[in-house]
């Protein structure tokens, strides 16, 4: 009989323990304040930022989306290596990650992951000197900070 009540109560003890978990979790949270808005990034937004004016005039939002892809990749294939003996027959993967702001300026670019110091930075520093992009990107009608990712294939 002991066993049975010592149970009963410790039962009903851990259901007061979650009942103020649950309670304390559900306390309102304010929306968030106008620094932390700023600082939100989104990966995929309503409207991609365009990075050039002639993707504007392109039909649908896929379209728009394949011409400013496009567009990044014919400027980053404008990335020209110096002929360096310690660069002959090396080739790798760079991942790079950036972000588009609210104007188009690209800000915040860092290395994700790479292969070789001297590639690491050429990369980083193709991207720094990226043009600003045409607009920025949309999320329910509000522009956003995008951020993106992207592989720099190194072949020589």
């Amino acid at each position: 009989m002991k066993k049975i009540t010592s149970l009963i109560i410790m039962i009903s003890l851990s259901f007061m323990v979650f009942s103020q978990d649950i309670e304390a979790d559900c306390e309102y949270k304010p929306a968030p304040s106008q620094e932390k808005r700023q600082a939100l990034v989104f990966m995929v937004v309503d409207n991609m930022p365009i990075f050039k004016k002639e993707c504007e005039s392109e039909i649908s939002e896929d379209d728009i989306r394949k011409c400013s892809s496009n567009a990044i990749q014919k400027y980053m294939r404008t990335l020209r290596l110096p002929e360096n003996k310690s660069t002959k027959n090396k080739s790798g993967k760079v991942y790079v990650s950036f972000i588009v702001e609210k104007d188009g300026m690209v800000s915040s670019v860092t290395l994700l992951r790479g292969f070789d110091k001297y590639f690491d930075e050429l990369a980083l520093e193709h991207i720094r000197k990226m043009p600003k992009f045409y607009t920025g990107g949309f999320h329910k009608g509000k522009p956003e900070r995008v951020k993106f990712q992207i592989p720099i294939v190194f072949q020589l």
